[in-house]
C-alpha cells in the first residue's frame, strides 16, 4: 500500500503543472518515468521490467483528478471531447 500512495503523490506533483495537466496519457507515462523512475533513453525489457506500471500510472491521475478537480485538463478542447465521449457512453449504456 506504501508504494501507491508513493505513486498518488508522485502524479499529484506532476499534475500541478499545465503542461502535465494537458498531456496526453502517453506523453504523462513517459513524464512520469523520466521524471520518477529514473528513464534516461531507449527502453528495453530489463528496463521496462523496473518502470511504474502505465495502467498504475493512468488510474491515479484519474483518482487524482477526481478527487482534486482542479488538477485536470484545461485545455477547452480535451475537455469538449472528455464530454462528448462521455454522452456517448451513456447513450450506448441506456440503449
Amino acid at each position: 500500500m506504501h508504494k501507491i500512495k508513493h505513486i498518488e503523490e508522485n502524479v499529484r506533483s506532476l499534475l500541478q503543472s499545465d503542461k502535465h495537466k494537458n498531456a496526453t496519457n502517453r506523453e504523462f507515462i513517459f513524464s512520469y518515468w523520466k521524471t520518477y523512475d529514473g528513464l534516461k533513453s531507449k527502453i528495453n525489457l530489463p528496463v521496462f521490467r523496473k518502470l511504474t506500471d502505465t495502467e498504475t500510472i493512468c488510474r491515479m491521475r484519474r483518482f487524482a483528478v477526481a478527487k482534486t478537480p482542479t488538477l485536470g485538463t484545461t485545455n477547452p478542447n480535451m475537455i469538449k471531447e472528455k464530454r462528448l465521449k462521455e454522452r456517448k457512453m451513456r447513450k450506448y449504456a441506456l440503449s
